[in-house]
């Protein structure tokens, strides 16, 4: 349907990040897309997860037994007052937040694209 704007939705936006080098343009991916109903705290505990499962070799894993939220070397933390905003390691680091109008789309390469809106937040 030419015209139709399509509508997105709200939704934890999980992207990992690299620190680079001086003069160099930082580098990240998205990791995961949430459900936009999950509290921030069950958020932080899959962003906790993801940096443990993601980072650490199975070997590492099995001495360091994860059992929940604040258990990992490098705990998932609240960035905000509102509970929307959590990172979680060091390099590379997760970042999962809250954001509107997310949509993913492919191009002609079949190359998957997200968009979304920066939430925004009174003070």
């Amino acid at each position: 349907m030419a015209g139709k704007k399509r509508k997105g939705r709200t939704a934890w936006l999980v992207t990992r990040h690299w620190r680079t080098g001086p003069g160099s343009d930082p580098r990240s991916e998205v990791a995961a897309i949430l459900s936009g109903r999950l509290g921030g705290g069950r958020v932080r505990g899959f962003v906790e997860l993801l940096g443990v499962a993601g980072y650490y070799t199975l070997q590492e894993q099995a001495a360091m037994q994860w059992s929940g939220p604040g258990q990992a070397p490098y705990p998932a933390q609240f960035n905000d007052r509102w509970q929307c905003d959590i990172s979680c390691g060091d390099d590379p680091y997760l970042r999962a937040r809250l954001v509107d109008d997310l949509i993913v789309e492919r191009d002609a390469d079949g190359e998957e694209k997200v968009t979304w809106k920066k939430r925004r937040r009174s003070a």
